[in-house]
């Protein structure tokens, strides 16, 4: 049987529908961006001389937001129809009192799927306006095994920094369901953007603010398109996830972070100090060979 495995190589702060910094200067003097746009780092950083001349998404993560727009509408369009039948057979008053709850509910998860819907198509608009680039790359090490043609094990995909062309890389396999893989990865690219996710470089353990909060919000993001449900109480239970922190973790509350908010000085050195590529204020922050 099909089943989702989110691979541990993520760190990530917080998940929300908005920026965790809407209201810290945008235009400190502190930042640099040193030639190439939204990237920030010391004149010594290797990675500056790396011109980034696009914005949002390349032309292969487009098809997959493509795709997940298609099927959004498609899916709304159906919520539309049953909301339009179920508030019809509410209007005649015939209905019994349980009948007519049951109806009730019906339309209340009609109506929270939609809002969700809705939720998915901001975040994409958020990211296609980006100077940060986002990438998608199918890859067949990532289908799960197969017998005789059929699935027989695990596929599963995972998002990372790419360091030599500084984009961030959504992996997902050739097979599977896939739209639901890209949908999960998806969330964290979100994350990611509004500075609520970071991304280790080599080693996950040296990324401090990666808790189950954040993949249960990313499982719940992949479920709606047919991906792996997994509880709060599941993922607590997990072999790789119960031994992340249980309390949601962001940049707001994480000591190191949440005094430097508007340092981006400061914010390189944290950088620095745990080998993590995080976003904020508009800038990725990228690991340079310096000490906190």
């Amino acid at each position: 049987m099909f089943k989702k495995i989110k691979i541990s190589v993520l760190v990530f702060l917080f998940s929300s529908g908005i920026s965790l910094f809407a209201n810290v200067n945008h235009n400190n003097s502190a930042c640099q961006t040193n030639g190439f746009s939204g990237h920030y780092s010391f004149d010594d950083n290797p990675l500056k001389n790396k011109s980034l001349t696009k914005k949002g998404f390349t032309d292969n993560a487009w098809k997959w937001v493509n795709k997940l727009i298609k099927t959004i509408n498609i899916q709304q369009g159906k919520n539309n129809t049953l909301l339009t039948l179920y508030k019809a057979q509410m209007e005649k008053n015939d209905l019994s009192h349980k009948k007519m709850k049951k109806i009730r509910n019906k339309i209340a998860d009609l109506l929270s799927r939609n809002i969700i819907f809705e939720q998915i198509k901001f975040e994409i608009s958020v990211l296609a306006a980006s100077d940060q680039i986002y990438n998608v790359i199918e890859d067949a090490l990532l289908n799960a095994t197969r017998i005789v043609g059929f699935a027989d094990g695990t596929a599963y995909g995972y998002t990372l920094f790419n360091v030599e062309t500084q984009m961030i890389d959504i992996k997902i396999p050739t097979l599977d369901n896939q739209l639901a893989l890209f949908a999960h990865e998806l969330k964290h690219a979100y994350q990611f953007e509004t500075g609520a996710v970071s991304f280790g470089i080599e080693n996950v353990k040296c990324n401090p603010l990666y808790d189950q909060n954040d993949e249960l919000e990313a499982y719940k993001r992949g479920a709606l398109f047919g991906g792996e449900k997994m509880s709060a109480k599941q993922i607590s239970q997990d072999n790789i996830y119960r031994k992340l922190p249980k309390e949601p973790l962001d940049a707001t509350n994480y000591l190191l972070m949440s005094k430097n908010l508007d340092d981006c000085h400061c914010l390189q050195k944290i950088s620095n100090k745990f080998n993590c590529v995080f976003r904020i204020n508009g800038f990725t922050f990228i690991p340079i060979d310096s000490k906190i």
